[in-house]
This record gives C-alpha cells, structure tokens and sequence, in this order.
C-alpha cells in the first residue's frame, strides 16, 4: 500500500507522527461535528490514541495514518488499514478534510482517486465505519456506492454503523 500513496496526484502525502500531529490537532479542533457525534473533545492524547488505534487482529505495519498537504498546508486526514477484515479489503477509520475547505469537492477528489488506486492495486471491497446520527458523512460515502453491512455496533458514547463497498 505504500506505493499506493506515492501515486496520488495534486496532494503531498505524509504519515502522521510526532512531528505533525499538532496540525492534525487543529484540524480534528475544527471540525466540530465530528467531535460531538462521537461525544469527544480533541486532545493532543486523542491524536496520539489514532495513531496507534488498530481493530483485533491487525497490526501496525498494516495502518496507514495520514495526513495530505496542498501548498504545504494540511487539508485532509486518512487513516486505512490493509487487508482489515480480509486481506482484499481496505478499512478506513477515519477521513476527515479541514473544516474551512469542506464542500468545494476536495473530499470527494481525494476518495475518488484513493478507490480507482485501490482498485488497481487489487483490492475488491473498501469497508468503513460510519457514527450512526452523523447524517453528513451517510450521505457523503453514499455517493460513492458504499452500503450499510450491518446493524449499529454500540461503543460507549455513540454508535457505528459499517459500510462497505464493491470496487
């Protein structure tokens, strides 16, 4: 999958870490819907926690957190698992693009390349999770094909519900 994100065109792609978590920080701090449909307010532990967060039965050289940079500004956030459930799937924890840039089609251009790429590099299915009163983000991965898989898993604060898509 590394090279998979060597091949995106217009973004600069680089893994979160130490060194940028802090612009990831403000960007999870502005988009205040996110943060309260998961009940949430970022922190820099917060950031820390999803960078090493990992469903059962994975691991790390398997996760992808990432951050895209235009102009030397971070715009989006990703973070993927390979092979998660199985190993021709792709899991997407989160996709978060900056508050103040959202609705002029950036999302959907970098989802609908990461798909095309994700389809060429063999994958059959990309599966996600979606916090079940967030209505935005249904609607947005929607667009895309992708289609509830399964009844609202309960978490502490909120609840997810998967969804999955053919590529």
């Amino acid at each position: 999958m590394d090279n998979l994100f060597k091949e995106f065109k217009n973004y600069v792609i680089k893994k979160i870490d130490e060194q940028n978590m802090y612009e990831v920080f403000n960007l999870y701090e502005k988009n205040i819907e996110f943060c309260q449909s998961v009940s949430e307010k970022p922190t820099i532990d917060t950031i820390k926690d999803a960078m090493t967060a990992l469903p059962a039965n994975t691991s790390m050289d398997k996760k992808y957190f990432l951050a895209f940079y235009k102009t030397k500004k971070i715009i989006a956030i990703l973070d993927i698992i390979d092979g998660y459930p199985d190993s021709e799937t792709a899991f997407i924890g989160l996709f978060m693009v900056d508050k103040n840039i959202q609705g002029q089609g950036i999302g959907k251009s970098i989802i609908k390349e990461l798909l095309h790429l994700l389809k060429i590099y063999g994958y059959k299915k990309v599966r996600l999770g979606v916090v079940e009163n967030s209505k935005k983000p249904f609607v947005f991965w929607s667009i895309f094909g992708f289609k509830i898989v399964s009844e609202p898993l309960k978490r502490e604060n909120y609840n997810i519900i998967m969804m999955e898509l053919n590529l």
